[in-house]
């Protein structure tokens, strides 16, 4: 199991105020019921950008939206208005978000894999970030209809280099910009840590900057690039979900996904014990001779 490295801590996410309540599956869609739903402030969900990528189901998606509400909703919601009878998503929102986040974890893991000298994890970004060969077109659909250019006019020269480090670099900057299409709601903030968070032991006057999403969806990007840059970050190795690491050991990302590894183990020992042994023609156990 392979644990990203902390970094430094970015601008503080910030969110607004959101519903979340009973959710189920109508089909293809995921409705919350909004006469049960409570209002709750997503600040106190650090982990919700990593627990947003770990959504695979409809099912899951369901637990989602109870436990952290809808990846939108109307407007009119934030401005402290009651929560309609019903809200709706289709799941294939959820999905699609999940699926950008997974990739973005893991392409920036090969990178960090591959800058220490990973020759696997740099095949895999060479094969979707390699280099572009000058002369081949590329179709560009405009206004007029489609037209085919060649490469060489569309991209910077270190687009055709073929030097690991360029291929690395383009790789990360994939990555920067993934996020950056997920944060297109979101826009600086000056705050008041002790009028935010109501605590009296912060001291007035302390002004701090960050960066506020107007959807929940923004705000799972948020803290996504957040725990990308400052927690360590694993691939469970039973189910195969990204989870943050509390402790170094850790190798699952959950006591359910640790006991099922623990019971396949078992029942793989027992296997090999239980297989009877070989035995001769003449009904004795055969054994290995030895030379």
């Amino acid at each position: 199991m392979k644990i990203d490295t902390p970094r430094r801590t970015l601008l503080s996410p910030l969110a607004y105020s959101w519903f979340r309540g009973p959710a189920k599956r109508e089909r293809d869609v995921i409705v919350m019921d909004g006469l049960r739903a409570e209002r709750y402030e997503p600040l106190l969900e650090p982990r919700i950008g990593v627990e947003l990528s770990r959504v695979r189901t409809p099912d899951e998606a369901v637990s989602f939206v109870t436990r952290f509400g809808m990846l939108t909703q109307p407007r009119h919601l934030l401005e402290g208005e009651s929560c309609p009878a019903e809200i709706w998503q289709p799941f294939a929102d959820f999905e699609r978000a999940s699926e950008d986040l997974r990739r973005i974890h893991r392409t920036l893991s090969d990178v960090r894999k591959g800058s220490a000298g990973d020759r696997e994890a740099l095949a895999r970004l060479r094969k979707d970030f390699g280099p572009l060969e000058p002369e081949k077109e590329q179709r560009i659909e405009t206004a007029a209809g489609t037209v085919f250019i060649e490469a060489r006019a569309l991209y910077p020269p270190e687009y055709f280099s073929k030097d690991e480090r360029t291929i690395l670099i383009k790789a990360s900057d994939w990555a920067a910009g993934a996020l950056n299409n997920g944060l297109i709601d979101a826009h600086p903030c000056v705050f008041e840590p002790a009028q935010l968070f109501q605590d009296p032991r912060r001291a007035p006057g302390r002004l701090c900057v960050g960066i506020l999403a107007e959807t929940l969806l923004g705000f799972c990007y948020l803290t996504f690039a957040q725990a990308l840059s400052t927690e360590p970050i694993a691939v469970c190795d039973e189910c195969n979900r990204i989870f943050i690491v509390d402790d170094k050991r850790q190798k699952f990302c959950e006591p359910a996904c640790a006991n099922r590894a623990r019971f396949r183990r078992f029942k793989d020992n027992r296997t090999v014990k239980s297989t009877p042994k070989k035995r001769s023609q003449h009904g004795k156990t055969a054994r290995t001779r030895r030379r």
